[in-house]
């Protein structure tokens, strides 16, 4: 209680804050009267990004057709590696006469191999003509194999090259007479010929 003449507390300013001031320490705080406990708001949360756009017809068809077209390129690529490794797999059946041949392997290997043997059989030295055989293999198989990577990577005059010198195997085919490895020879051209067309046909999308 403050000491004044009316025993209560007066209404001026100064008297009022010697009165007040020693309990308003224990008073509550208006913000936590008002519910606030003094701590501050929390941050308001990050906007939601807005959903990406959604693809048009013609681009999901552009999208389609350029994974038809890169399959075919791959597709046509790969029968590079085929012709190589087939081609390494029927000069090791000849060495080791184990009578297993693909008939989509390289001719030419094998024509040299043949040539190699009768020469064998008449001068001797095996050895040096068994080494003749295997840089020939070794020069035509890897050939093939780098046709293959560099095809992949779209290359279009890689494709040409293989294909020509493949058409050119075709014809020792045509000469031994040899008809399934002839029919094999040209369905392997035809998968060549749909992998370079691919090439041209991705650059015009791209263009397009």
């Amino acid at each position: 209680m403050c000491p004044t003449p009316s025993g209560s507390c007066s209404r001026s300013g100064v008297t009022r804050q010697l009165c007040v001031g020693p309990l308003a320490y224990l008073s509550p705080s208006r913000h936590l009267l008002n519910g606030h406990h003094g701590h501050p708001r929390p941050p308001a949360p990050p906007p939601t990004p807005a959903p990406p756009p959604t693809p048009s017809a013609e681009q999901v068809a552009a999208l389609q057709k350029r994974d038809t077209l890169t399959r075919q390129l791959h597709g046509g690529a790969s029968w590079f590696n085929w012709i190589a490794a087939l081609s390494c797999i029927n000069f090791l059946s000849s060495k080791f006469q184990v009578g297993l041949g693909f008939l989509s392997g390289l001719v030419f290997t094998q024509v040299v191999d043949y040539i190699t043997k009768s020469l064998t059989r008449k001068l001797g030295s095996p050895l040096i003509f068994d080494l003749i055989d295997l840089l020939v293999l070794a020069g035509a198989a890897g050939a093939f194999a780098v046709f293959g990577y560099f095809a992949r990577q779209g290359v279009r005059w890689v494709f040409v090259l293989g294909m020509v010198l493949y058409a050119l195997d075709l014809g020792l085919t045509l000469l031994g007479q040899d008809w399934p490895g002839a029919l094999f020879h040209c369905w392997a051209l035809f998968w060549l010929w749909r992998g370079q067309r691919a090439i041209s046909q991705l650059r015009a999308l791209d263009q397009g």
